[in-house]
């Protein structure tokens, strides 16, 4: 019984990647402790990045942060929850509860959760956004710091930028920077590249924007003519590291908690 109750009592510490159709646009470091839950996003696609933090204390009458609750294995029921981000109250229904998976509604979204072995979840997906476990990360600290706000320093050299170490499928591309006035640079250049991607029938490409000695998480778009950067005017020039789609949100993650450094040859 001892050995139980040190168990239920052990901290988490989980990071997930979400997914928007398709795209990485961020990571949520979700820790619990037994008196406590912090809950950190730190977006990818912004000017450097966007960090959200908040703390919870749990207690047995508050409700539970709305992340905390499904952290586990739900019950099958209602309860209130916490939306992290503005504090209201949301209503959480688990309606199945079978075989490592739970589904129900949160607010007014339907979810379908799937949980691992220990029973801790794996992915959840709420309307068209999906959370996904990363295992090995590097845990950075409960900070709240926005390491990519600046840009990532690249190591002083004379070669093409790269990564170390490398990342396979990342490879130097040229960009053409086609935005019109009104662009706003790196800021927005996600739903840039989205509405650039729908009106030219490209597709969305993920990776880093080289700016002199220092590189920042970028998307930009592929056409039949080649790439185009809609959050630049002509003219303006940068250098572009593509990465593979597949790996675009561990290598984010890892240039984050410095596993994964751009450089440059000397």
């Amino acid at each position: 019984m001892f050995a139980l109750l040190l168990l239920a009592a052990a901290p988490v510490d989980a990071t997930f990647l979400l997914e928007f159709e398709g795209v990485p646009a961020a990571t949520l470091q979700a820790t619990e402790r037994p008196t406590s839950f912090e809950y950190r996003v730190t977006r990818f696609l912004e000017e450097g990045d966007a960090v959200f933090s908040r703390m919870f204390a749990l207690t047995g009458a508050a409700p539970a942060p709305e992340v905390q609750a499904l952290l586990h294995v739900p019950a099958v029921g209602c309860r209130d929850v916490l939306e992290e981000r503005t504090g209201s109250l949301e209503s959480l229904c688990v309606t199945v509860v079978d075989d490592g998976a739970a589904s129900g509604t949160v607010g007014a979204d339907s979810f379908r959760a799937h949980y691992g072995r220990d029973g801790l979840l794996e992915s959840i997906s709420v309307s068209s956004v999906m959370w996904v476990r990363v295992h090995g990360v590097v845990s950075r600290p409960a900070v709240v710091a926005a390491p990519l706000a600046e840009g990532l320093p690249i190591a002083t050299g004379t070669g093409p930028v790269h990564l170390s170490p490398a990342v396979e499928g990342a490879r130097v591309v040229k960009v053409q920077p086609v935005g019109e006035k009104g662009s706003v640079g790196r800021t927005r250049c996600l739903p840039l590249a989205r509405a650039q991607a729908k009106r030219s029938g490209g597709t969305v490409v993920l990776g880093l924007l080289v700016d002199g000695q220092r590189a920042w998480p970028h998307a930009w778009v592929r056409t039949a003519k080649g790439d185009v950067d809609p959050s630049f005017l002509p003219g303006d020039g940068h250098e572009y590291l593509e990465l593979p789609n597949s790996v675009a949100g561990r290598t984010y993650l890892g240039l984050l908690d410095g596993t994964i450094r751009p450089t440059r040859a000397r």
